[in-house]
C-alpha cells in the first residue's frame, strides 16, 4: 500500500475556518464579510469554491436562509391578522397602489405667495419663460401673450 504523496501547501480553509464561513453565510453575510469573519482572503474563498463545487451551492443556499426566515415571520404575522404588518407589507409589495406619500406644499405655497407679493419676481419668471419659448422656435407677442410656432 502506498501513501498518497501530498505536495504543496495545506489548505488555508481549516475545519474551524469553514465553520466560521458557513455561520457567516447562515446570517446572510456577503463573501467579503464571511472572509473577514474567517480571517481569510476572498481569493482563498474563491479558490476553495473552485476546488469544491458543492460548497458554492451550499454557500448560496445558506445566504438565502435569513430571507426565508424573514418571509416566514412576516407570513406568520399576517396570519394573525396584524393590520400594521399587513399595511407595511402592501406598501412594499404593491407600491403603486398602497404606498403613502407625504406631499409638502408649504414651500410651493410660499413661492406662490412671493410671486404674488413681488411683481419683479413674476416679471423675471415671465422674461425667462419668453426667452425659453423663443429659443425653442416660438414667437411670443405682448401684451396678450400670444404664443405661436415660428414659421421660419
Amino acid at each position: 500500500m502506498s501513501k498518497k504523496n501530498k505536495r504543496g501547501r495545506p489548505s488555508a480553509i481549516t475545519p474551524k475556518k469553514l465553520a466560521l464561513l458557513l455561520h457567516a453565510f447562515d446570517i446572510g453575510a456577503t463573501d467579503e464579510e464571511a472572509c473577514i469573519s474567517a480571517q481569510i482572503s476572498t481569493s482563498t474563498l474563491y479558490n476553495y469554491q473552485a476546488d469544491n463545487p458543492d460548497f458554492l451551492e451550499e454557500k448560496e443556499a445558506r445566504k438565502l436562509k435569513p430571507v426565508l426566515l424573514a418571509r416566514e415571520i412576516i407570513f406568520n404575522a399576517l396570519s394573525t391578522g396584524d393590520v400594521g404588518i399587513a399595511k407595511w407589507y402592501l406598501e412594499r409589495k404593491k407600491k403603486n397602489e398602497f404606498a403613502s406619500y407625504v406631499i409638502d406644499n408649504s414651500q410651493e405655497n410660499q413661492e406662490k405667495d412671493r410671486i404674488k407679493e413681488d411683481p419683479r419676481v413674476f416679471s423675471t419668471l415671465m422674461g425667462a419663460s419668453v426667452r425659453l419659448l423663443e429659443n425653442m422656435g416660438f414667437v411670443v407677442t405682448h401684451p396678450d401673450i400670444e404664443i405661436h410656432k415660428n414659421q421660419n
